[in-house]
């Protein structure tokens, strides 16, 4: 998913939209299918989007960012534009013309049997074009029809009196209808025809030029020009030779046509309407790479460009729609090229195009940006200046097709747009395993009876059987088309239909590669509903196609209940209690149900469904009988759920939705609408949450108040909008985010929070317009809302750089100035490189700010580029006051990360023979610079903010215990902080007295503000995380006999928004160890920190995580480690998902073999579990010599020596891959015999005799550990 980049300089949006007080919330769902059609507002602030989902979108251009969707449309959107004041808009499909109010966010009216549409320039009137060749006239803020228009000229023949095309003047007086030969000229405010006009051919094209006083006229014939002024004085325009195709700039003062029929354009020509002449031949058409340019024998201009042959197209494949014209004409684009007349070396090709899909583009009002797709289907913004992509409108986005609810409730497994599937939990929402190995989409995933797997099909023609728990794939079969014959369960049997639909293998449960049978066809797949042969629940009806096309309904004993025969191909479905058998299809909205017992029609009858378009069915795509056989439910082609009661079949409600599932309880039904997926309680009709799909890894949980939930990246996407303002969700995050809400929903607990509509956000901020006309100076007019005005803040590079109260502004009427010199901003400014400087105002509270604004600054002190210096705070504390608190690993992972990067980092950094890299090592280990007390780091801090320029990178790195307490000063607002326990800390004071042994979230912050550290890059890495344990529970920490051995720990999920707040005030690109409510583990069996191991070994190992090849990526460096951490954990049983939080990414280090031999990963040691032995003398029957505790015991003490012990021994593990150590001994006299087993995954692995003596059990016990030892090494 691409990120969207912000254009450099950023005007404030004025209010657009003043009636709109009611504030939206914006999830990432961009379009679901082709996006058809693109186009600029007027103004350039907005983009309109819409496309083959039937959605119209608005996005803000300068931020990328969708402020408002409008669903409505029953069929496929071609265009969609604005009005000139961009207060309304028209969608047009290919059977109706809709008219929206993008004020009010309501479809003011649809118009069916129109398909072409313009506003007027006042954006008071909409001229409609319809099917039958007539023009309405409508008052747009009503959607009343004012008057119609038709061709006057009664011709010989219908078809020619179909108005082909309209043009409206520049003053929005006059309209104009032509048809074959025929033009009428109209005033539109009274309706009185003006005049009449006759030209040869059939008129194609018409448009006014040069104040609207001539109106070009283009026809099969000739093209013309009538001069309005001169009695309608016809003369030839241009050439005056007929064209086929039109593009003309928006201004229409460039034209550019073409002749061409079937595959080739052409005569392909650039005209200049005011003067009617070809500028073609005029203009030296190059790129920026020309070494020369040469002239055809056929006329046409060519380009060399090295290997690259870039002629302007007199002769080119046909055009198609994708084209255009920039306002001032010096840009042209042709398929996927570019041309500037006027400035050569601002042409070029475009090879991310996807010019198949995009019909319609335009340039930007100012010509400095257009409106192209790539290759994925996202939606670019094309900067002509800078030849780049300039920001992504995020129009293409994970969109979900199907959800299936396992039998008992616990999960569903949804398939979207994309290569794979993903199981989620019902419970929390969240991702158990995404199924990754299909090679193209992913159409249907279903469970078997009992749940354990899960086949999917795809359009790669395979399908996949998954074990449903695991997530992991057991058999892949090739040779199975989802629309052909894909697989799927018949109970718990696996059926596999060949593509002759002759016999069908059925496969054995235990062995997926084993086929237990072959059958004659009964059951036949179902995909979306469609059944050619179907089965009744417990098989007690059979219905079969027969070889005349007839349906055939038997029972158990082969007694045909009755015949049906049909026109259409159906498909159908029985009830679960096996009463009735519905049956609709795909070209008509019939639905019939067949009364089984009674053996009649208990329904027939039409749902009433308008078609897409006026070429399209009005038919069923699917149906289905609710678990309890209350219900049947009616999908139709337009997306919408019909309800229907078994008891009269009448509809009893509708909803939107593409897709329904049941669980087999029916507790649950999910529905796919709109790409997202909702859950509902089924007893109640109730809405739980709606799963919304980010990405593989991302997603969001939602309930109906707009509280959200979701993972750190996908809550990173969201953002208000008070209509066309975008309002930044940190502002507002506490309080719609509700950490775990789909599990607390599930479990019934209330939900108290805000919901969207009790939060007052509109008009609430302060608004910043930029005012700045003198070099070296900035100047902002600060205008505060109805929340007053607190501090306004000035950000460099993402983080504070200057902070001002109202009394240090110029006071105005009704507002604010700041002035800002650029002297002052100098010292925060990255040489070489452009700086974002964003201003925002904030509330009279200081809790909420404005949008703000954002423009670039450069430095212009002409100094030259130094390497930025790293700073790398490393902490690490293993050894507290008392040995209570004390950790193994955490000193030595501060270490151990120190090395790596230091190394890495050098290779960077250090190419001047200078000394780039300064690593302060603060740990409790015996080689340290200094002891990890508060105020040592406070002190290191200090220095390294004596020392470092704006250039450079901070980076702190954390690993020991972390706490939740309240502050020191008992303010209520701030309820709880979260500490960092630094060495002075005891477990007595860690309780009492934590401000002075703890490094709070306030405190850090402080610390390391830019006023005092100007380093624009910084990184935090702390080791900490949720155990939801008391400070009191601290001393149970650092046993030996502790699987993990430790964990560091916070108290409540509060700590996540605590960080979230350090990242937002300071610029932080964060790392923690773990989410809310989990442990951060140190794994005995890696000798480490869980996440420095997964750090290091990520550096090591996973060759992908660097930029060509060689760069330390910051992102994909953190991102890989994340997920090690989440797997290791996963796979030992436990639960750890570490948080990246971050707004922004950089190379931090070169990586090559000798950074990688630096990094020594300890060996995965053996993990041991509980040994049990008893004596083999059935009389005693019972571990008498207690060999069994001195095992354990000996056990536990060489795991507990750290990274000097072989082992890890762990009580009571149920991990997959651990030892255990069971057997019987013999005891004559003194002597003892013990045979032991050495077990793995409860199966034995290996058995031996070790003997000894009763007075010498702690030796047996020693050596019985060291010979198994040596066989798990």
């Amino acid at each position: 998913m691409k990120g969207i980049l912000w254009i450099s300089l950023i005007t404030l949006l004025l209010p657009l939209f003043p009636e709109a007080q009611q504030p939206s919330l914006i999830l990432p769902v961009g379009h679901s299918g082709i996006v058809r059609s693109a186009r600029f507002s007027q103004n350039g602030k907005y983009v309109i989007t819409g496309g083959a989902d039937r959605v119209m979108k608005i996005w803000q251009t300068h931020s990328g960012k969708m402020i408002q969707s409008f669903n409505g449309s029953k069929g496929e959107i071609y265009d969609a534009f604005f009005s000139a004041d961009t207060k309304y808009a028209a969608v047009i499909t290919d059977s109706a013309v809709y008219l929206w109010s993008v004020t009010e966010g309501q479809l003011i009216k649809a118009f069916d049997g129109f398909y072409e549409a313009l506003f007027s320039s006042d954006s008071k009137r909409l001229l409609l074009r319809s099917l039958n060749g007539s023009v309405t006239q409508v008052l747009v803020n009503a959607g009343l029809t004012e008057r119609s228009y038709i061709d006057s000229l009664t011709p010989p023949i219908r078809i020619n009196r179909e108005i082909k095309t309209m043009a409206i003047s520049d003053n929005g007086r006059r309209l104009v209808t032509a048809g074959a030969g025929r033009l009428s000229f109209f005033d539109i405010l009274t309706g009185t025809i003006e005049g009449k006009v006759q030209v040869e051919g059939i008129i194609s094209h018409c448009f006014f030029i040069q104040g609207s006083r001539y109106l070009v006229v283009i026809s099969d014939k000739s093209k013309k020009k009538i001069d309005l002024e001169s009695n309608y004085t016809i003369s030839d325009f241009a050439d005056g030779e007929p064209v086929n195709k039109i593009w003309l700039s928006p201004n229409r003062k460039f034209l550019l046509t073409s002749n061409g029929w079937g595959p080739y354009d052409l005569q392909v020509k650039f005209w200049n309407t005011e003067s009617g002449k070809d500028i073609t031949g005029s203009i030296n058409w190059s790129s920026k790479y020309d070494s020369s340019y040469v002239t055809d024998q056929d006329g046409s201009t060519k380009v060399i460009v090295g290997s690259l042959d870039m002629p302007f197209p007199r002769r080119v494949l046909a055009l198609g729609t994708g084209a255009a014209i920039s306002e001032d004409g010096n840009f042209i684009y042709l398929r996927d090229f570019i041309w500037n007349h006027s400035n050569p070396a601002l042409s070029d090709t475009l090879p991310i195009v996807n010019y198949n899909t995009l019909r319609i583009t335009t340039f930007s009002p100012d010509s400095r940006y257009l409106l192209l797709q790539d290759k994925e289907g996202e939606i670019l913004l094309w900067n002509t200046d800078k030849q780049n992509a300039q920001g992504y409108f995020n129009t293409k986005t994970e969109i979900l097709k199907s959800a299936k609810i396992s039998p008992d409730g616990s999960k569903m497994v949804i398939t979207g747009n994309d290569n794979s599937a993903k199981i989620i939990t019902l419970g929390t929402g969240k991702t158990e395993s995404v199924l990754k190995g299909h090679i193209a989409p992913v159409t249907d995933a279903v469970f078997s009876a009992d749940g354990k797997k899960i086949i999917t099909n795809s359009l790669d023609s395979s399908a996949c059987l998954w074990d449903a728990e695991s997530g992991e794939l057991l058999y892949t079969y090739k040779g199975h088309h989802p629309d052909c014959n894909p697989a799927y369960f018949n109970g718990n049997k696996l059926v596999l239909p060949p593509a002759n639909y002759d016999t069908v293998p059925v496969y054995d449960e235990i062995d997926p590669e084993k086929i237990v049978r072959y059958v004659k066809l009964i059951q036949v797949y179902e995909y979306r509903g469609q059944l050619e042969n179907s089965e009744s629940k417990s098989s007690r009806y059979t219905l079969k196609r027969l070889l005349d096309g007839r349906y055939a309904l038997a029972d158990k004993e082969r007694k045909y209940n009755a015949e049906f025969s049909f026109d259409n191909s159906m498909f159908n479905t029985f009830s679960g209690n096996e009463k009735w058998l519905a049956f609709a299809n795909n070209f008509t909205d019939t639905l019939l149900v067949w009364d089984i017992e009674n053996k009649r029609f208990a329904f027939q009858g039409k749902l009433g469904i308008i078609p897409r378009n006026r070429t399209g069915s009005a038919g069923l795509s699917f149906i289905r009988f609710s678990q309890d056989g209350k219900y049947l439910l009616a999908v139709d082609v337009n997306e919408l759920i019909h309800w229907k009661s078994t008891l009269d079949f009448k509809t009893i409600s509708r909803q939107p939705g593409s897709h329904v599932s049941f669980d087999t309880a029916g507790k649950y039904y999910t529905v796919i609408n709109k790409g997202t997926c909702e859950i509902y309680d089924y007893k109640n009709q109730k809405l739980l949450y709606t799963y919304i799909s980010v990405d593989k890894e991302n997603y969001l949980v939602a309930d109906k108040g707009n509280r959200y939930d979701g993972t750190t990246t996908a809550r990173q996407l969201l953002y208000y909008s008070c209509g066309s303002e975008v309002i930044d969700l940190q502002q507002f995050k506490d309080q719609l985010w509700v950490p775990n809400l789909a599990e607390r929903i599930m479990k019934g607990d209330s939900i108290n929070g805000k919901a969207l509509d009790q939060l007052n956000i509109c008009g609430l901020t302060p608004e910043v317009e930029d005012k700045s006309n003198r070099q070296g100076e900035y100047k902002f007019d600060i205008i505060p809302g109805s929340g007053g005005l607190g501090a306004t803040v000035v950000f460099v590079n993402g983080i504070e750089a200057k902070r001002y109260l109202p009394n240090e502004l110029i006071k105005k009427t009704n507002k604010y100035e700041l002035v800002v010199t650029a002297k002052e901003l100098a010292p925060y400014l990255i040489a070489g490189s452009e700086n974002p400087v964003t201003v925002r105002a904030f509330t009279m509270d200081n809790m909420i700010s404005s949008r703000g604004i954002e423009l670039t600054a450069t430095d212009s002190s002409n100094k030259k580029f130094i390497a930025p210096n790293l700073y790398a705070v490393m902490v690490g504390v293993s050894d507290y006051k008392g040995d209570e608190l004390d950790l193994k690993y955490a000193a030595k992972d501060a270490t151990d990360f120190s090395r790596a990067l230091g190394a890495s980092a050098r290779k960077l950094l250090n190419t001047d023979g200078k000394e780039h890299v300064f690593l302060y090592n603060l740990t409790t280990s015996d080689f340290r610079y200094l002891l990890p007390e508060k105020q040592s780091i406070r002190k290191v801090l200090e220095e390294i903010g004596s020392k470092a320029t704006a250039s450079d990178i901070l980076l702190i790195f954390f690993a020991g215990h972390g706490v939740m307490a309240a502050p020191a000063t008992g303010d209520e607002k701030e309820k709880n902080q979260f500490y960092f326990l630094t060495a002075d800390a005891s477990p007595a004071t860690a309780a009492a007295a934590l401000p002075e042994v703890g490094i709070s979230t306030a405190d850090l912050a402080g610390w390391m503000k830019p006023q005092n550290i100007k380093a624009q890059k910084r990184i935090l890495i702390f080791d900490a995380c949720n155990s939801g344990q008391a400070i009191r529970d601290f001393v149970k920490l650092g046993n030996n006999d502790q699987g993990y051995l430790a964990a560091r720990n916070d108290e409540q999920s509060r700590q996540i928004k605590a960080i979230d707040k350090l990242n937002e005030q300071s610029g932080f690109f964060i790392l923690s160890a773990s989410a809310s409510n989990q442990n951060a583990y140190e794994m005995g069996r890696y000798s480490q920190g869980l996440l420095t191991y997964s750090l290091l070994k990520a550096i090591r190992q996973q060759p992908d995580i660097l930029d060509q090849g060689k760069y330390l990526d910051v992102s994909r460096w953190f991102s890989a480690a994340e997920k090690t951490v989440t797997e290791i954990t996963k796979e030992n049983g436990a639960r750890q998902q570490p948080q990246l939080i971050s707004n922004t990414n950089f190379n931090i280090g070169i990586v090559d073999e000798e950074v990688m031999a630096g990094i020594i990963l300890p060996e995965q040691k053996p993990v041991f579990t509980t040994s049990i032995f008893i004596n083999s003398d059935e009389t005693i029957g019972d571990d008498d010599l207690e060999l069994s505790m001195m095992i354990n015991r000996k056990l536990a003490d060489i795991s507990s020596r750290g990274t000097d012990g072989n082992i890890v021994y762990l009580t009571g593990s149920s991990l997959p891959d651990a030892w255990s150590l069971t057997g019987r001994y013999e005891i004559k006299g003194n002597a003892v015999t013990v045979k032991v087993n050495l077990k793995q995954q409860k199966e034995i692995k290996n058995r031996f005799e070790i003997t000894g003596t009763k007075d010498k059990i702690a030796e047996l016990a020693a050596a019985i550990i060291t010979k198994a030892s040596s066989f798990v090494q």
